[in-house]
């Protein structure tokens, strides 16, 4: 799955928004559709963050991988969404949610 959204911030704030974000959603009760998100970690190489975290729903967990790669007035968000996730979740779904919520955390 690939998201690109466009912003007008400095990339230094982009990336620190994006940042901050990203820490904060294991302190998050639960997400949409009784999700919930564990075990995270991301890493900055240049312009480009690494990440990882676990969703769980019920009983069932999976990881989810990805990249974030920060250009001057646009992120593309790639990630494996794995097909435990894709059972809980339609993929299209996902994509919406993290393009929404990309464009407000970056406007």
């Amino acid at each position: 799955m690939q998201c690109i959204v466009w912003y007008s911030l400095l990339k230094q704030e982009a990336k620190a928004r994006i940042d901050r974000f990203l820490e904060s959603l294991e302190q998050q009760e639960s997400f949409p559709h009784g999700i919930k998100v564990k075990d995270g970690s991301r890493t900055w190489i240049g312009d480009q963050m690494k990440f990882s975290f676990k969703v769980k729903k019920g009983i069932a967990w999976a990881t989810i991988f990805g990249t974030m790669s920060v250009a001057d007035k646009s992120v593309v968000i790639s990630a494996e969404i794995p097909w435990a996730v894709r059972q809980m979740v339609r993929e299209d779904k996902i994509q919406a949610v993290i393009t929404e919520k990309t464009n407000e955390l970056l406007s």
